[in-house]
């Protein structure tokens, strides 16, 4: 599968092609500590996590949006709360 079919945003391992981009959680720059930090990649090969084939059956992992006709699914990270 690939990023542009992808339709689950897995919690990323930092190695994505947006790596050290501003935002990338893998920077020790920030502007301020209020900036917003990505931790989550469309890119299956840069998931930090076991790939998932039916998110709708984890709800304690994955939070589903719906888009249009498709849905698509945003991975928890520890302790992160709907």
């Amino acid at each position: 599968m690939d990023e542009k079919n992808n339709k689950i945003a897995y919690i990323c391992n930092g190695y994505a092609k947006c790596s050290m981009e501003p935002g990338c959680f893998m920077r020790e720059d920030p502007l301020c500590k209020s900036d917003w930090c990505c931790h989550h990649t469309l890119d299956p090969k840069f998931a930090a996590t076991p790939l998932c084939d039916n998110p709708e059956d984890y709800p304690e992992r994955f939070v589903h949006y719906p888009d249009g006709e498709n849905i698509k699914y945003y991975e928890l990270m520890d302790g992160e709360t709907v």
